[in-house]
């Protein structure tokens, strides 16, 4: 499973308050039943992005803050863009087995990413989306 994370401006209190780490956390719970090997695989964006260290229940414990908020390699709270991203999760799945993608987003391109997703039907791609807003 892979989870994408929405670092543009809008989200910068929901990282702040620790609601992205309780997302990262639940959706952990879902990846280590589901996946292979119990890691969840992160990406953020903003207006750049950056694959992450997949997320597992030996680190998942302060994962926003170690991983996310304290690395300076990450772009943080620019504007939201998501197609580079969402391209850049095809190019890692479309030659794996299916997986489920989460991402979370304050929105404000949603349409896009949709539309981007349904031209994503020929790989075994299944995503999910869902708002902060």
């Amino acid at each position: 499973m892979a989870l994408v994370l929405d670092i543009s401006g809008s989200m910068r209190h929901l990282y702040k308050n620790g609601t992205v780490q309780k997302v990262v956390e639940r959706i952990l719970a879902v990846a280590s039943q589901f996946d292979d090997d119990g890691s969840l695989d992160v990406w953020v964006y903003d207006n750049e992005f950056s694959r992450l260290k997949p997320v597992t229940e030996a680190d998942f414990e302060g994962y926003v803050d170690d991983y996310i908020l304290n690395n300076d390699l990450i772009h943080k709270f620019g504007r939201n863009d998501e197609p580079p991203v969402m391209d850049d999760v095809i190019q890692k799945y479309t030659v794996e087995d299916p997986v489920q993608t989460q991402l979370l987003s304050s929105l404000s391109m949603i349409a896009d990413a949709k539309g981007q997703s349904r031209s994503q039907s020929y790989p075994p791609l299944i995503n999910h989306f869902f708002g902060s807003s």
